[in-house]
This record gives structure tokens, sequence and C-alpha cells, in this order.
């Protein structure tokens, strides 16, 4: 996924005029981190994967991030989003629908 910082900036601040809450707009940070992850790991073919080219080889994982990264798989959203969208655990739409909020 690739996203200009002037993209990003604006989506961040069109979703808190939105009125989204500052503890959903923290997220957005860590939503990008799991997303290069994911992408990372389903690019990269068994045996070629470089250390220093890996997402991970300069940061320690946290709980959120492994939350934020399981959830599509255990349709069990973070504490820091649960209930934000309004739709239960998994993101909206179901199994394949993103998270809106």
């Amino acid at each position: 996924m690739e996203i200009s910082t002037g993209t990003y900036l604006s989506l961040r601040h069109w979703l808190l005029r939105l009125g989204v809450r500052s503890r959903l707009l923290s997220q957005l940070d860590m939503a990008l981190e799991a997303d290069r992850f994911v992408g990372y790991v389903l690019s990269t073919e068994p045996g070629k994967a470089r250390t220093e080219d890996h997402p991970l080889a300069s940061w320690v994982i946290t709980r959120p991030f492994t939350d934020l990264v399981a959830w599509p798989f255990t349709k069990t959203a973070p504490s820091a989003v649960a209930g934000a969208g309004g739709g239960g655990d998994a993101p909206a739409g179901g199994s394949e629908g993103t998270f809106h909020m």
C-alpha cells in the first residue's frame, strides 16, 4: 500500500472533522504498520526474506499491533476499536468487508 504523506494527513484531518474519536485516529498509524507487515508477508517468497528489509527488523511487536493483525482471522476487534463501528466484533460488512469509522 502506498499513500503520500499529504494524503494521509488530509485523511486524518477529514476524519477528525467528521467527529471520529481521537482514540480511533490514534489507531490509524498502527493500521498502516499492520498493513505494511501483512503486505510484506504475503509478497515475500519463502526463503527469500532479507532480515534488513523485514518490517519488524527494527520494531518491537506490541499487543495492540498483534490484535490488529489478528482481527480478520479471529473476528475479534482490538480493544482500542471494539464497538466503535457499531457492528459487533467483526469488521463492518462481514468477513469480506472493511472497518468503517
